[in-house]
């Protein structure tokens, strides 16, 4: 199950940090006289690096998909609880190396059960669903 909060609390005060020097930004490139298209680019930068770590804070929140040492499968086959694997993650914002627990009958066979890619409705492939709808099709 995730981790939620319900309030804004420490896990979110750096994305609350870049909120605040985005505001900053505009309000002195207003004062200053900057140029539409520099104020952009800045924001534009500033929204990347802020999407990143929303999309971070996110993953951490929901966990590894742990669901204790044993997994009953919809198939009423009972899995155990195998070492924790890395995926990486491309997104829009940028590579991620997200690490999930994996369930199967033993290590070197095939993993029957990854909650965490599942409750995530990740996909198959490393690039995220919305990366691969902005690719170019070959």
């Amino acid at each position: 199950m995730p981790r939620t909060t319900t309030s804004i609390d420490s896990t979110f005060e750096p994305l609350m940090e870049h909120v605040q020097e985005i505001v900053g930004l505009i309000q002195e490139s207003a004062r200053t006289g900057t140029a539409a298209h520099e104020v952009e680019r800045e924001i534009w930068k500033r929204l990347l690096q802020m999407g990143y770590l929303s999309l971070g804070m996110f993953f951490r929140l929901h966990g590894t998909g742990d669901q204790g040492e044993r997994l009953v499968l919809p198939t009423g086959e009972e899995v155990k609880r195998l070492e924790a694997r890395p995926r990486p993650y491309q997104s829009i914002f940028g590579h991620y190396e997200l690490m999930r627990v994996v369930y199967g009958q033993r290590e070197g066979q095939k993993i029957e059960a990854i909650p965490f890619d599942a409750a995530l409705q990740l996909p198959q492939e490393s690039t995220s669903y919305l990366l691969q709808e902005s690719l170019p099709l070959s």
